[in-house]
């Protein structure tokens, strides 16, 4: 079967994308644990509240983990570089860095809100359309069925 130059079928991805979502969600909160214990055991940064700090690095995790799941999403390989523009070059922190002391905990928490459904949304509304769109769609066509080779004209002769 003849894919046509550089089209390759699409394989469909068994896992759900809330699998992926509870995944990084789960991997935040080790991950938000573990810095939170090296700041304080190695680096000695003191902790006023550890427990309201560990929820907010978790949420900002999570919220920008589903950025950068929802770019994966709709842009596909690509959204590795994407990701990395808006990641590094743009500078945008996936962790508190500012402290909730210096612009106050409801701001970081709406930030972090806002941040998460954007990502959520963008994440749906993208893969919603790229799945619906056909000029989108990475389905191979099926290839022309192949005519039957032309038999030979036998002489009257050849038959006897």
């Amino acid at each position: 079967m003849s894919l046509g130059g550089f089209r390759h079928p699409r394989v469909r991805d068994p896992t759900p994308p809330t699998v992926r979502i509870v995944t990084n969600a789960g991997a935040g909160d080790l991950a938000a644990g573990l810095l939170q214990l090296v700041a304080a055991v190695v680096i000695g940064v003191p902790m006023g509240h550890p427990f309201g700090m560990w929820l907010l690095l978790t949420g900002s995790i999570a919220a920008a983990g589903m950025g950068a799941l929802s770019v994966f999403a709709v842009f596909g390989s690509p959204g590795a570089l994407i990701n990395a523009f808006f990641f590094v070059a743009l500078a945008l922190a996936s962790g508190p860095a500012v402290p909730p002391e210096a612009a106050g905990l409801t701001y970081a928490w709406a930030h972090l809100a806002v941040g998460g459904a954007v990502g959520l949304t963008l994440g749906l509304v993208g893969t919603w359309f790229y799945d619906r769109n056909p000029r989108f769609s990475r389905h191979p066509r099926p290839a022309p069925e192949p005519s039957p080779p032309a038999r030979a004209r036998q002489s009257p002769a050849s038959t006897v």
